[in-house]
């Protein structure tokens, strides 16, 4: 008899590998942004506004 093996879905593979690290990913891109921006790259509108939002929750909620 032939030893069967079983094949996992690579897009349900991909998405829990993502999930572990789409918390740091996130903060990277963020600290990209915001370092662009400091060094007067025009980063949009809406992007400014977001890394307002970001910046205001940080202040209220420091890491400890």
């Amino acid at each position: 008899m032939a030893k069967r093996t079983v094949q996992m879905d690579p897009d349900d593979t991909r998405q829990k590998s993502y999930s572990t690290v789409d918390r740091d990913a996130l903060s990277a891109i963020w600290e990209c942004i915001e370092n662009l921006s400091a060094s007067g790259i025009d980063i949009g509108p809406k992007c400014l506004a977001m890394l307002e939002v970001r910046r205001d929750i940080k202040e209220k909620a420091p890491k400890l």
